[in-house]
């Protein structure tokens, strides 16, 4: 780790000094000729003092170290600000009923909860600012960034936040288990592939053929792989959503078709219990002794730590299962979210955006994907040797997990809700229910979902002031 922190140090300085350096020249000497149309670029003469910056994260161990150390790069690289890192909780309850006198000039969350930021720019005192207009000021390039990324961050093809941490939903398979038992992994294209992987294995002694992950994300990721909307307002990209659609006639046969996966794999005990935590379930994937293990592939590092010394894992590298037996439309792509906080004051704004623009530099974010175990957001980050080097020793399916998203057009994602905490806490209550309860049935959960998710709609929009 000190070795990747000393290298990526030193490509950080000659990173900014080459790319950052003009940006803060530009500041405080041109950016008087584009404030009329460019609100929040400063004008006049840079302050005396350093400007601090204050950076929310809510990453912990090496992640944060990780973060701590880009800072740290930053502050070494120019003379103008300095960011300091503070690592923080509950930092989504936190920013929503903020101020600018204690709004943080940086701050992230994750990509279901982006929606609930990005809903305040129709507030009085919106939360953050776009990053688009320090993109257009600076004519920064985005095009490197891996394209369905685009997908959670923007509205109307502006860049609201900017992604950090990429992920995908998926499952960690035991490939000396699977290989023993004939089954090849390139063969199961949807959730009735993986029923009968599971029976297979079932009956031929495996004990624990798989661990299923009760969370939005695999209902989310599923319906996503299927191209289907299951809220209007095309998933809240065009605003926010005033329904759900798990009626719709696809999306509700869709749906029901993954609620009885689940209770076929109950009721055939192919699963583990599913109150066993994710934490234990990725200890008994460690020691074998279980085949398949549901997961994110930001995931990856904490399994590899747990895995017996020489054991033969992989995290499944396509495009997240369909419920159906249907064409796969692609890989949504999830993960953190960073904001700029609207401080109301513009040199902090600023160089919010010059520390952003470091962060996403290759060097650092190759340096965050090899320490935590998510995915480069950028495609050149792969080519950085720390990167290139993990993959080759380590995490072989990364750069395909990548690949799927990159191939996926913008536009196919999951849905971006301001309310997503709740209908999370709907989802998961109901997969409890359809584990826990053989009589409960998947039609019937899919009526409740509609039900509970348009009373979660309506709550939301009764705390706005409307009644739909």
């Amino acid at each position: 780790m000190k070795k990747l922190i000393s290298v990526v140090l030193i490509l950080s300085v000659v990173f900014f000094a080459a790319f950052a350096g003009g940006d803060s020249e530009k500041g405080a000497a041109t950016a008087e000729a584009k404030t009329s149309t460019v609100s929040h670029i400063p004008t006049g003469a840079a302050p005396a003092e350093k400007v601090v910056i204050t950076f929310w994260d809510s990453y912990s161990g090496d992640n944060h170290q990780c973060l701590v150390d880009c800072a740290a790069a930053f502050n070494a690289s120019q003379d103008q600000f300095q960011v300091d890192v503070v690592y923080t909780s509950s930092i989504l309850t936190k920013v929503l009923t903020s101020t600018k006198d204690d709004r943080p000039n940086l701050f992230n969350v994750s990509g279901n909860d982006s929606a609930q930021v990005i809903s305040s720019r129709d507030w009085d005192d919106p939360i953050y600012i776009p990053a688009q207009e320090y993109i257009d000021y600076d004519n920064y390039d985005m095009t490197d960034i891996i394209a369905n990324l685009a997908t959670n961050y923007t509205r109307e093809g502006n860049w609201q936040s900017l992604p950090w941490g990429n992920t995908a939903t998926g499952y960690f398979y035991n490939l000396e288990i699977l290989s023993a038992h004939g089954i090849n992994v390139d063969d199961i294209k949807n959730y009735e592939d993986l029923y009968q992987v599971c029976k297979k294995l079932k009956a031929e002694g495996v004990e624990n053929p798989i661990w299923i992950y009760i969370h939005q994300d695999w209902v989310n990721f599923g319906l996503t792989s299927e191209g289907l909307n299951y809220f209007n307002e095309d998933n809240g990209r065009a605003a926010v959503p005033t329904k759900a659609l798990f009626d719709d006639h696809e999306v509700k046969e869709a749906v029901v078709a993954y609620f009885n996966w689940i209770k076929k794999m109950q009721a055939e005990g192919l699963c583990v219990d599913y109150n066993v935590s994710a934490s234990d379930a990725r200890n008994m994937f460690g020691q074998g002794d279980v085949a398949i293990y549901f997961g994110w592939a930001s995931g990856y590092n904490p399994t590899y730590t747990v895995v017996s010394q020489g054991a033969n894992f992989k995290f499944a590298y396509r495009p997240s299962l369909t419920f159906r037996n249907v064409p796969n439309k692609g890989q949504a792509a999830g993960g953190q979210s960073l904001f700029i906080g609207n401080t109301g004051n513009e040199w902090e704004e600023y160089g919010t955006w010059q520390f952003l623009k470091f962060m996403m530099s290759n060097e650092w974010d190759a340096a965050f994907a090899y320490t935590s175990g998510y995915l480069p957001i950028k495609k050149a980050s792969f080519n950085i040797d720390i990167y290139k080097d993990y993959v080759n020793e380590k995490n072989p399916s990364a750069p395909v997990v990548a690949a799927a998203q990159e191939a996926t057009a913008p536009g196919l994602g999951y849905a971006l809700l301001p309310y997503s905490s709740n209908y999370g806490t709907i989802v998961k209550a109901i997969i409890k229910n359809l584990f826990a309860d053989p009589a409960y049935t998947a039609e019937q959960a899919v009526a409740d979902l509609q039900k509970q998710a348009t009373e979660a709609i309506e709550d939301y929009w009764l705390q706005q002031g409307v009644v739909l």
